[in-house]
């Protein structure tokens, strides 16, 4: 017995392949190690757009980012600092009121 619209049923079960198939790819876990390198390069690189700017409008520009940080160093005087590590938390030293550098660790 012949089904006329088995070609149909075919082409329906290999789009929904197709479909369940790309989810998967397109919603798979990442491997928390890439997730960290990402984590961190974004940082820096927003890290890098503070250094020269004055402390209030770093603070301002972290805060509207919501970006956490914390003072590492401010005027030559070392800040008592937690030793974790989070890719995303910058750094900040302050010289005179200016950033010095803006570090993600």
């Amino acid at each position: 017995m012949k089904h006329k619209n088995l070609p149909y049923i075919i082409l329906a079960a290999l789009v929904l392949l197709m479909v369940v198939l790309g989810a998967y790819v397109w919603l798979r876990p990442q491997d928390p190690e890439q997730q960290i390198q990402k984590a961190q390069t974004r940082c820096e690189q927003f890290a890098a757009s503070l250094k020269g700017q004055t402390e209030a409008s770093a603070t301002e520009k972290l805060t509207q980012n919501n970006k956490i940080y914390r003072i590492a160093v401010r005027d030559n005087e070392q800040a008592g600092l937690t030793s974790d590590f989070s890719p995303e938390r910058i750094n900040l030293s302050i010289e005179k009121g200016i950033i010095t550098s803006a570090d993600c660790y």
